[in-house]
């Protein structure tokens, strides 16, 4: 039953899988990898509540199971308890340092409660595992940019590559966060690529606003009249 809801749920067929790992776990009640596949079907199904409850069993069965608390972070995430999730990512993390998604988790919780120095700590870590190319930098990134922490989207955004699909939304980004920061000339430096392009209005409205913030009126207002036109 096992091997064919994990069939059924790479076919994206959840609610036939769900119901075929209920079939192993009756047969085998504490088995709690079983329990976690249940706990996955329910959630990819809306059921949080449901989820929470599998979940939760499966840590009175192996403590410490990290695929059991990172989702018990999501869904305390999702509820707005973020001190609930940051606990769950915590144990994650400690048992798996590597862990990206758990990170990124933890991150977002940090955030949240507006502890700033272990999000930037947390920051810092995600920019020395994260490889260059890799799309959870530009995920961090939007996070930290999202609640103001500019600082520490910057090292973040500049590792990633010119010839990534993700290099024109990092450079724009990239250039916002420097703005933000008051650093107009390394913005406008930053900037300049996503303008050698056919330039989208955003880029030129921010090009607006970096001469601007530079008093340079003149090229401030043609940045502002090229975005009118785009």
């Amino acid at each position: 039953y096992v091997l064919l809801g994990l069939t059924a749920s790479r076919e994206n067929k959840i609610a036939e899988a769900e119901q075929l790992f209920r079939k192993a776990s009756r047969l085998e009640p504490g088995n709690y990898r079983t329990l976690s596949y249940i706990g996955s079907t329910c959630l990819q199904q809306g059921r949080a509540g449901e989820a929470a409850v599998l979940f939760t069993r499966v840590l009175q069965i192996q403590p410490g199971n990290p695929v059991a608390h990172y989702n018990l972070g999501l869904i305390d995430l999702a509820k707005g308890n973020a001190a609930g999730a940051k606990r769950h990512f915590d144990a994650v993390t400690a048992a798996a340092p590597g862990d990206i998604p758990a990170r990124i988790g933890a991150l977002e919780s940090n955030l949240i409660l507006k502890n700033h120095a272990a999000a930037r700590t947390t920051a810092r870590e995600l920019d020395a595992l994260l490889p260059p190319e890799s799309p959870d930098r530009m995920r961090a990134a939007a996070l930290l940019g999202g609640y103001g922490e500019y600082q520490d989207a910057v090292p973040i955004l500049r590792k990633i590559p010119s010839n990534s699909p993700d290099a024109a939304s990092a450079q724009f980004d990239l250039a916002l966060a420097l703005f933000r920061l008051k650093a107009y000339d390394q913005a406008a430096t930053a900037l300049a690529p996503a303008l050698a392009k056919p330039a989208h209005a955003d880029a030129l409205s921010l090009l607006g606003d970096i001469e601007d913030a530079r008093n340079h009126g003149a090229e401030a207002l043609s940045a502002y009249r090229q975005a009118t036109e785009v």
